[in-house]
């Protein structure tokens, strides 16, 4: 590990990754956290690449390609990398306030217009009959790949109440469909996830995929499919943190279990 450190010492320079701004930022919240800048840096990078909303670059190729930033924060035990995903999360639910603002406002909207011509006391009794919409956050925590490949799919539906509070109805817009095509990995221990892509295997072709285009297409016979339809694509960051020792025994093919 030390070695490792030696290599990031030698070309890590805060400046030319973060700015200058960016670099003072990332190293105040370094020193209130009490852990490593980098970690930070590129937790608050995979964080901008979810707030981006599906956002697309012409920097590679001819055609647009989805942004992805994904960060593994690999260090010894007890030297608080928890603090790193922690960030993340106060990041997505600030995310998940806007998103679900968004929502608000546009069915609010098509409830006006549902309740237009209607006496007051009639307009009151549609719209207390109907809840508020209630999002998914935009958090993907740990879980099988089959839920991972869900959560990162084009098609993910976005309201969790939609027959409750008759979106459809209200929005004319599917109930089915991603409202915010911005995602964010965020795993305190990522061993299950790394067992899983160790390998070639599918789901590694699946990520890859992913990475490639933004845009997931999975079917299963028992886990059912998702991503098959639209060609809207998604941008995803991802923040996890793994220990040193666990880390080397996936280099040689060892199980790894966390504890």
């Amino acid at each position: 590990m030390d070695q490792k450190f030696d290599v990031v010492e030698s070309v890590y320079v805060p400046t030319e990754c973060w700015g200058e701004l960016g670099a003072q930022w990332v190293m105040w919240h370094s020193a209130l956290a009490a852990h490593g800048d980098l970690p930070l840096g590129c937790a608050a990078m995979s964080v901008a690449v979810a707030a981006s909303n599906g956002a697309r670059t012409h920097l590679f190729g001819s055609r647009p390609s989805s942004l992805y930033f994904f960060g593994i924060n690999e260090n010894y035990p007890q030297t608080r990398k928890t603090t790193v995903t922690t960030f993340t999360a106060i990041c997505a639910t600030k995310i998940n306030r806007l998103v679900l603002a968004k929502v608000k406002a546009l069915w609010q909207a098509g409830l006006d217009q549902q309740c237009e011509g209607l006496s007051t006391s009639d307009a009151e009794a549609v719209k207390a009959s109907v809840p508020a919409s209630e999002i998914a956050t935009i958090q993907i925590p740990a879980g099988t790949m089959e839920d991972l490949w869900s959560r990162l799919s084009n098609d993910y539906a976005t309201i969790k109440n939609a027959k409750e509070c008759k979106w459809e109805h209200f929005t004319n817009r599917p109930a089915n469909e991603l409202f915010y095509f911005g995602s964010l990995i965020n795993i305190d221990e990522v061993y299950r996830l790394f067992n899983d892509l160790e390998g070639v295997n599918s789901h590694q072709s699946t990520l890859n995929r992913f990475c490639g285009t933004g845009r997931i297409a999975w079917s299963t016979k028992t886990q059912g499919s998702c991503g098959l339809t639209s060609d809207k694509t998604v941008a995803a960051g991802g923040v996890g943190n793994i220990r040193l020792w666990q880390r080397a025994a996936l280099y040689v093919g060892f199980p790894v279990c966390a504890g």
